[in-house]
């Protein structure tokens, strides 16, 4: 693959013009042609990756040495980080920590580092040296073991004294295939919905796309690469607000929210300066539901189900793009791959696609599991008692302030609510 390949990859490939609405663009036989030279280089990094494995696993000798990837392909990353970072010395520089940790960038990368997004390298490059560190293990591993040891710690950790100012802004939080349809249908999408009409007096439907945005007292909320792509199609995180035009009082909805090194929004909400409801689901749950889901023809929305160039599994996280796409050589979507592996190698790779969504909701679980101003509902609780869990939904949002309706009122406005939304 040639140096700047990638540049090029990216602005003729199936997500870039979906995204720019360019339809017929996608059947120029320049993007098939540019699929094939990126799907061989994805190819050779899973080849490079099957065979340090195999020569791990026989303990051969030390001659037969890890083939590198080809730098061609990646070395752009480094040229692009050093035109933004001008007196950063690059004999410095760290292609995990500086282009792909996940912890700093989720599953995007920095888009210094890969400005021409979406495209195969953040994917094939991020892939190939988040598995080639000292311990040439898995990155994602490693994280899995900090998280698990942080969940099932008996130590407490010590309450931080919640931010001492009142509080407009109610927001939910949703997961893929944890709650995320059903928090839109009470929110609203293009007009408020049922939740968004009880809890402001006068909504006025404002749709933000994840760029970053200030909001008074609650600071800024950054959004890593714009949220690129947005709400057409939705395949990554938004953000949807709907105000209220007579109060300073908002409603926000957060789907598939981003794990970034920076805080987000939703994290100065669970400091103190907003409610949060968080919906969580059992992980085995959420993989089952995924697979039965993500097998279907959908004919619209989750248009990366359709991806090919670059292949895309929605938040995933890098190796684990990296383990399912090199079942079929990089050149089938991930619903093509679904309708042809066996069920188990099917519910093998929505593991995969989904372990990231579900150790971001684990994570954020375990981080506001005693906090009086979160509220965490089960996706279960709406199976066993629906117009129970609504009630009590709508009760947390009110709790901090009793008096600022009427008792009379409030249980009459709870009644037209639920009959909204049932």
């Amino acid at each position: 693959v040639v140096p700047n390949t990638e540049r090029l990859v990216s602005l003729i490939s199936e997500q870039f013009l979906t995204i720019t609405g360019n339809v017929t663009a996608l059947a120029d036989p320049k993007l098939h042609r540019y699929r094939l030279a990126s799907a061989a280089a994805a190819r050779h990094a899973a080849l490079v990756t099957r065979r340090y494995a195999r020569e791990r696993r026989a303990e051969e000798p030390e001659d037969l040495r890890l083939e590198e990837l080809d730098p061609s392909f990646c070395e752009a990353a480094p040229q692009f980080l050093q035109i933004k970072n001008e007196s950063r010395n690059m004999d410095e520089f760290d292609f995990v920590n500086d282009c792909c940790e996940p912890t700093k960038f989720d599953s995007l990368g920095n888009e210094q580092c890969f400005p021409e997004w979406p495209s195969w390298p953040v994917r094939i490059c991020c892939a190939h040296h988040l598995s080639q560190g000292p311990s040439k293990s898995s990155y994602f591993a490693g994280f899995w073991r900090t998280l698990a040891w942080s969940i099932f710690e008996s130590t407490q950790s010590i309450d931080e004294p919640p931010i001492a100012f009142e509080s407009h802004v109610k927001s939910i939080m949703a997961y893929h295939k944890s709650g995320v349809s059903l928090s839109t249908e009470l929110v609203g999408n293009v007009a408020p919905g049922p939740l968004t009409r009880f809890l402001l007096k006068n909504p006025e439907e404002t749709v933000m796309v994840p760029h970053d945005f200030q909001v008074t007292k609650f600071g800024n909320h950054n959004s890593l690469r714009g949220g690129r792509p947005v709400i057409s199609p939705f395949f990554q995180s938004f953000t949807r607000t709907f105000s209220d035009t007579k109060t300073s009082d908002m409603i926000i909805h957060f789907s598939n929210p981003l794990k970034s090194e920076a805080p987000q929004f939703q994290h100065f909400l669970s400091e103190g300066a907003g409610q949060v409801l968080h919906l969580v689901r059992r992980p085995s749950d959420m993989i089952l539901s995924g697979y039965r889901y993500h097998r279907q023809d959908l004919s619209a929305g989750e248009e990366w189900l359709k991806f090919r160039n670059p292949p895309d599994c929605l938040s995933c996280d890098h190796e684990a793009w990296f383990e399912i796409f090199q079942l079929c050589g990089f050149r089938c979507s991930y619903n093509e791959l679904l309708q042809n592996v066996t069920a188990r190698q099917g519910l093998q790779a929505e593991y995969l696609r989904s372990r990231w969504d579900i150790v971001k909701m684990l994570e954020n679980a375990q981080a506001w599991q005693s906090l009086d101003h979160v509220l965490q509902v089960p996706m279960e609780s709406f199976h066993h008692d629906f117009n129970g869990t609504l009630r009590c939904i709508a009760r947390f949002f009110f709790d901090q302030k009793p008096d600022q309706i009427p008792e009379q009122q409030f249980s009459a406005d709870l009644e037209r609510f639920l009959e909204d939304e049932t």
